[in-house]
């Protein structure tokens, strides 16, 4: 993730209306507002790239990564789902988003198959 699009979601994501849209609207997450009384957003370095973090309440983690930095196969991305789904049972959260960022296109529907077919039903990706 560049530093422009680092400093750019953290500014965006400094306003709680902000985080509200993208969960809620962008992602299309039901979670009751009353979860967005608390969040933390954070920029962290990660293999295989940098992104930021966005915590909500006691229930969402939110990893936004640079989609064009990625290429889109289980090899790549396996890894950077494991970790974020270890980092959401260690804080005891109910759910962890990927967030791929710059995304041309979607997928076929066979690769995100294959790519998410190890893990459980709390473990979204999204494209924007």
């Amino acid at each position: 993730m560049s530093n422009e699009k680092r400093t750019k979601w953290l500014a965006r994501l400094s306003d709680v209306s902000e985080v509200i849209r993208l969960v809620r609207g962008d992602l299309g997450c039901a979670c009751p507002l009353s979860v967005f009384e608390h969040y933390q957003v954070a920029y962290r370095e990660e293999n295989p790239g940098p992104l930021v973090q966005v915590i909500v309440g006691d229930r969402l983690l939110l990893w936004i990564v640079d989609g064009t930095d990625i290429p889109l196969s289980a090899s790549t991305l396996s890894p950077i789902i494991t970790k974020g789904c270890k980092e959401r049972d260690r804080r005891g959260l109910n759910r962890f988003r990927l967030v791929l960022e710059g995304m041309h296109s979607h997928p076929e529907t066979l690769i995100l198959e294959q790519i998410m077919a190890p893990y459980d039903s709390r473990t979204h990706i999204h494209f924007l």
